[in-house]
């Protein structure tokens, strides 16, 4: 039986049913009910004649290896429903299509329109594997393999250039979540993308085709990238983690106080050597530029520490102050 005469038959209600194997192709799928179905390598999409979904109910139901390219979807509810290997690829999702309780695990979103869509970070989050497939290098290799529209070949670059596809879901996700106000997951898909960012620039490092200066300038350009990023997500989290900019603030105070110890930079009144914990007060007054006039500082290469310091304190106090003027705002 095809999926329309199955549709048919039961007018167009397939609650709890198990279906494998269908193809929905070319079809209006207008107020179908799939609630607490569960659907396995069921087609939806194709780039000629995608099937047109609206209204429809997937409660509950669990979706694994189904096939949704080019599909429009709209007015249709995913809530609390299971989807796993599942494809989205170029479909479009809205105006009003609901993941509330969904659980998305090992799915493609690639290129796909989400501006309509309900979908959260804690739907991403809450299964057993990467929410976003490119993530996850085996598994995207498994899901292609599985489809079977790649040669083997095809399967190792696309693997190779996968970090691009991430970073393409999560720049539509950040564009969706600030429109919708959720800030919150918008901050967590930001750093997502900047971290996939980072490491395809190291892997482009680590890819170097010959000697030409195209090839160099290349290399370079990826070199100081990933050096960019990688300060600034381990340093401040792209300068959405609060608890992370105040910490590199301290450690930053501590290793100043540190290193100015081990040069003996630090000079009481009587011109001896200050104990550690003068050279620290030292360092904590600089960062507020009030540092005790009991204690001097000596040595140029002391006095160029004590000055980076002042640098560096200076921007990521101005960091820890945006983070902060940005939670306050959007919490």
């Amino acid at each position: 039986m095809n999926a329309a005469e199955l549709l048919s038959r039961n007018r167009f209600v397939l609650d709890g049913m198990s279906l494998a194997n269908l193809d929905f192709t070319g079809l209006e799928l207008a107020n179908v009910s799939f609630l607490g179905a569960q659907l396995f390598n069921c087609r939806f999409g194709d780039a000629e004649n995608p099937a047109r979904i609206d209204r429809c109910r997937f409660q509950g139901a669990t979706l694994e290896a189904c096939d949704f390219r080019y599909v429009e979807i709209s007015r249709t509810s995913f809530a609390r429903a299971t989807l796993v290997w599942c494809d989205f690829y170029r479909s479009s999702l809205g105006p009003s299509v609901i993941f509330e309780q969904s659980r998305v695990t090992f799915t493609s979103f690639n290129r796909a329109d989400l501006s309509g869509t309900t979908l959260r970070r804690c739907n991403l989050s809450s299964g057993a594997g990467a929410g976003i497939l490119q993530e996850d290098a085996s598994a995207f290799a498994d899901f292609h393999a599985r489809w079977g529209h790649l040669s083997a070949d095809e399967i190792v670059d696309r693997r190779r250039t996968r970090l691009v596809e991430v970073v393409d879901v999560f720049q539509a996700l950040e564009g969706a979540w600030s429109g919708q106000g959720a800030y919150a997951d918008d901050s967590w898909a930001c750093q997502r993308r900047k971290w996939a960012e980072f490491w395809w620039n190291v892997q482009t490092l680590s890819e170097r085709r010959g000697d030409g200066d195209r090839e160099v300038q290349k290399q370079l350009a990826a070199a100081s990238r990933a050096l960019w990023l990688g300060v600034a997500g381990i340093t401040t989290g792209f300068g959405e983690r609060l608890g992370r900019s105040i910490l590199t603030l301290l450690v930053l105070v501590q290793a100043t106080g540190a290193t100015l110890y081990l040069l003996g930079a630090v000079r009481d009144p009587g011109g001896a050597k200050s104990s550690l914990a003068d050279h620290f007060v030292y360092a904590w007054g600089n960062l507020v530029s009030n540092a005790p006039e009991r204690l001097s500082i000596t040595g140029s290469l002391g006095e160029t520490i004590v000055i980076a310091q002042s640098v560096f304190s200076v921007v990521f106090a101005g960091l820890v102050g945006f983070v902060l003027a940005n939670r306050i705002r959007y919490s």
